[in-house]
């Protein structure tokens, strides 16, 4: 998954390098896993295939989506430019247009969520603006983050980076793409007090983060998901363990939920300018070594579900998708499964996944651009 534009990701790659003050060696640090992995593999299954026809104006693999389930329905909520086009999944039917034309430019890694039925939460990666929506799209509120804040945190709302809401707040996750070191005094996170008016920073990289240079997009994408009303949970590439934070953003608890199939992770070595301005040398360092990916949580089973990457062998440029296994865990920490995908690895976009029903669905690639298809994972 190229998460950018050919001309755009020049452009910034030309500015990181220009802007780049060290032209230091890193020396490389290895992420050794030696935690207790699970050995079953079974336990976790597809049991369906979703369909949906989208028609042709929509794009086949949205950047933010959202499903929502409300008065027995089942919806899915596309953003595609600044329309939300909301479906009924369970029918494959169309069932809402909400034009988010006030909300100004939403593109690139702009997105939305919906914080009740009545309220929309928009984002805009163009303006840096979080605004409260109505259903009609007339925007009730709205702030731009400081730009003092962007130079360390500069938030994305994407499907696998989704904008958290809780009771007064939403909590969104990301880090400028020019930063080329990381220290654990700086947040990763920030959250919009809609009532009060005040964006306030916080979370933090895993330790590992600190101890080698993981250069890149890919290794320094945040993953996250809600867990309940007061508690969020952190995915980072190159940690065996997921990190939990409270809705203040102060950490709470770290849990192993490593891959039996990742035995270590080592960073870059090597001068930063040089690795940054080569875009085949960053992506092969994604592509050559195991990571981690998108974390979602099932409160209706009480699972964590985690995506473990892994190295891919025969390179296609183009898809960029590793194979991938699916981890399994509870609430206590107990490991249930980790089950590799053997079939469709390849064709499925964990980038565009959800928790759903009991279980999890990943959007699986079609050659019709007129459907999106969802494959469905649920413990068995």
């Amino acid at each position: 998954m190229n998460r950018l534009h050919p001309i755009i990701n020049s452009i910034i790659v030309s500015l990181i390098v220009c802007s780049l003050c060290q032209c230091s060696e890193n020396n490389a640090y290895s992420v050794q896993n030696v935690g207790v992995t699970s050995s079953d593999s079974l336990k976790l299954q597809c049991v369906d295939t979703i369909t949906l026809n989208i028609g042709n104006r929509i794009r086949p693999i949205p950047s933010s989506s959202q499903i929502i389930e409300a008065d027995s329905i089942v919806k899915y909520v596309i953003m595609d430019e600044n329309m939300l086009n909301v479906f009924d999944l369970s029918n494959d039917s169309l069932i809402a247009n909400i034009d988010l034309k006030e909300c100004g430019g939403l593109s690139d890694y702009s997105g939305f969520t919906f914080l009740n039925k009545d309220t929309i939460f928009a984002y805009s990666y163009y303006s840096k603006s979080c605004m409260l929506t109505d259903t009609n799209g007339k925007v009730l509120n709205s702030q731009v983050i400081p730009k003092e804040l962007i130079k360390t945190v500069s938030p994305e709302a994407l499907s696998c980076t989704p904008a958290l809401t809780f009771c007064d707040r939403v909590i969104l996750s990301g880090k400028p793409i020019s930063h080329s070191s990381v220290s654990k005094d700086e947040p990763i996170s920030l959250y919009w007090d809609y009532k009060n008016h005040s964006i306030i920073p916080g979370a933090a990289y895993s330790d590992e983060y600190s101890k080698g240079y993981f250069g890149g997009i890919y290794f320094n994408t945040i993953y996250q998901c809600k867990v309940d009303s007061n508690l969020i949970t952190y995915s980072f590439p190159v940690s065996n363990h997921i990190y939990r934070y409270n809705t203040n953003l102060e950490f709470v608890d770290s849990i192993y939920m490593g891959s039996r199939y990742t035995k270590s992770i080592v960073s870059k070595n090597g001068v930063v300018k040089d690795f940054l301005s080569d875009k085949d040398e960053r992506l092969n360092y994604y592509l050559e070594q195991d990571s981690y990916g998108p974390i979602f949580y099932n409160d209706k089973v009480n699972l964590y579900y985690r995506i473990a990457e892994h190295p891919l062998i025969t390179t296609d440029a183009e898809k960029q998708r590793k194979p991938f296994s699916i981890i399994a865990m509870n609430d206590d920490g107990h490991l249930i499964t980790e089950t590799p995908v053997l079939n469709n690895d390849r064709t499925l976009i964990t980038a565009n996944a959800h928790s759903y029903k009991d279980g999890i669905i990943i959007q699986l690639e079609s050659e019709d651009e007129n459907l999106i298809k969802f494959v469905y994972y649920k413990i068995l």
